[in-house]
């Protein structure tokens, strides 16, 4: 039965994430472009993956005899660039953009109030607090990804609900985040795993329209559905008492109201 249930559940935050996108279209795609914003910029204007290729193919052909001072002075740049530039940008900045993104479209979800630059304060208001508990979490993922990947993607689950609770609860420290995090999904991270599965050929059909289909319909459909389980999980964890998931609503109505 509760495979159904999941089932069910997984069918209803879509058709939820549909709706929202419907009211807040504009937002929505904005805001699921911001978390992949930085890593295009990067790619685009700051990679030289050209400069790359020229390195690469002269060595194949000549050996490392062949390559020029103008190259080997290329290259340098090219190591010195990434160390300097986009390195400290995907990880002083990136993080927090994806706070702030998600946090966003959560709120686009559950049809709360809206602002243009909502994911900007959301993302950077508490800057250390939401920088370190994201860096916490890739740390830990990337340390489990070490022993044969699969425990990484577990703790990519277990985390799963780190950004929210990052913004929604302030007065967490980021490791009673992640440990509430864990305590949310478990039992459920085989589920979480399957929702990801059922975007499949969403993210087919963004690769077929070479990322057209994925900027302006899949990437917003799946953030949107995908912050829904924040609260789902609330009422499906078994560890919380009513207490629990009460005292964390009224918290939180309260705190949207300061906003």
């Amino acid at each position: 039965m509760k495979w159904d249930k999941i089932a069910g559940v997984r069918r209803e935050l879509k058709k939820m994430a549909r709706e929202a996108m419907g009211r807040e279209y504009i937002f929505s795609v904005t805001f699921a472009c911001m978390m992949n914003l930085i890593p295009w910029m990067v790619h685009k204007f700051l990679g030289s993956h050209w400069a790359v290729g020229i390195i690469s193919s002269t060595i194949r052909r000549c050996g490392f005899a062949g390559l020029s001072i103008p190259l080997l002075c290329l290259s340098l740049r090219i190591i010195l660039r990434n160390m300097l530039i986009v390195l400290p940008i995907s990880i002083f900045v990136q993080q927090n953009m994806r706070v702030g993104a998600q946090d966003s479209l959560y709120q686009i979800f559950w049809a709360e109030e809206i602002r243009p630059l909502d994911f900007i304060r959301f993302g950077f208001r508490r800057y250390w607090h939401n920088f370190s508990g994201m860096m916490m979490v890739n740390i830990r993922v990337f340390l489990w990804s070490l022993l044969f990947i699969v425990p990484g993607i577990i703790k990519h689950y277990e985390y799963w609900l780190t950004p929210y609770l990052l913004v929604e609860n302030p007065e967490l420290t980021p490791k009673d985040a992640m440990e509430f995090s864990a305590r949310l999904t478990k039992g459920y991270k085989w589920d979480l795993f399957l929702f990801d599965l059922s975007f499949w050929y969403w993210h087919l059909l963004g690769l077929l329209t070479f990322g057209i289909a994925r900027v302006l319909f899949v990437q917003p459909y799946y953030y949107l559905a995908k912050s829904g389980w924040h609260i789902y999980l609330f009422r499906m964890a078994d560890e919380l008492s009513d207490a629990d998931i009460n005292a964390y609503r009224a918290q939180n109505a309260e705190r949207n109201g300061k906003r």
